[in-house]
């Protein structure tokens, strides 16, 4: 069992959108198949009567520069608001499998998943019960410098510029496949004007 502290500076994003408030907690990385764990202490009074349960929480350090991965990925279980903080438990992502609140798959004698091992049990899930909505690919460019013709020399900018556009809008893909095809499209044809592509979506279960 190891657990994480940092004195870095982290970004916390609850279901997306980053928290600005101060925050600080610790990483508890179980081992032997246990659930990681995470807590965090929010300081923002306005969140206290915020619902957060199950709500994704992502956390990603900036020990050398802006994480694209973050460290520690889950969903709440817990949350214990007070008149200066919010104190919420996340479970990493396994949580949506284990425990009464975990995901619900219903079986009949035609359809189950009988000598299924838990890699092909997962993939089924994921590939055919797990609807993805609200889709959207976005372009993003960033251009650090411009090319000056009269003095014939690259000349950086002060800020980067950076522009956005939207290539997809989707309200939903019928499985995994397609929402791949459509990420893969864009990607390569993008890919080839040095384009930064951003997808985000939400996911549901098909009962």
């Amino acid at each position: 069992m190891t657990q994480e502290n940092s004195l870095f500076l982290h970004k916390l994003f609850i279901d997306d959108k980053e928290i600005l408030a101060s925050s600080s907690g610790s990483i508890n990385f179980s081992g032997n198949n246990n659930l990681n764990q995470m807590i965090v202490t929010i300081q923002n009074i306005d969140l206290q009567n915020d619902s957060f349960l199950n709500k994704k929480v992502e956390l990603f350090l900036e020990e050398s520069g802006q994480d694209s991965i973050p460290i520690f990925r889950g969903f709440v279980k817990e949350f214990t608001p007070d008149e200066t903080k919010v104190t919420l438990k996340v479970l990493d992502v396994r949580a949506i499998l284990t425990g009464k609140s975990g995901l619900k798959i219903n079986a009949t004698d035609e359809k189950n998943y009988d000598g299924k091992t838990l890699a092909q049990f997962i993939y089924e899930v994921v590939t055919d019960e797990v609807n993805y909505n609200n889709i959207v690919i976005k372009s993003v460019q960033t251009r650090t410098y411009y090319y000056d013709h009269k003095k014939k020399k690259h000349i950086d900018y002060k800020k980067p510029k950076i522009t956005t556009k939207i290539l997809h809008e989707e309200d939903s893909c019928y499985d995994l496949g397609e929402l791949y095809e459509i990420i893969k499209f864009h990607t390569d044809k993008q890919g080839q004007y040095g384009n930064e592509i951003k997808v985000s979506f939400d996911t549901g279960i098909e009962y």
